[in-house]
């Protein structure tokens, strides 16, 4: 999917991101430190592109330490070869409305 976020200087940015459905509900996961990653916990709406729809969605940062590892695992199921980091090292987001 792509990810639009909005910037400080309020101007969109966008990336692709991998995600994962678990118990209904679709997850992102990246690092503290990335811009898009900051952008989403300063402004938590964002525009979702999956193939040719667009989506105005909020987003929640995920702090159940629970939910995030099971996010994480619904992501490395779905994505064999991509390295799962370590539950506290990541930053999960649950897509909310």
């Amino acid at each position: 999917i792509k990810v639009e976020t909005q910037s400080p200087w309020l101007l969109p940015y966008s990336v692709a991101a991998w995600c994962a459905n678990y118990n209904g509900s679709l997850y992102i996961t990246s690092y503290r430190g990335r811009r898009w990653t900051e952008n989403i916990i300063s402004h938590p709406h964002v525009r979702l592109k999956i193939g040719d729809q667009l989506f105005e969605k909020d987003i929640v940062v995920v702090e159940d330490p629970a939910e995030k590892a099971a996010a994480i695992a619904a992501k490395a199921k779905k994505y064999p070869t991509w390295k799962a980091p370590k539950v506290e090292a990541a930053t999960v987001f649950r897509v909310v409305s």
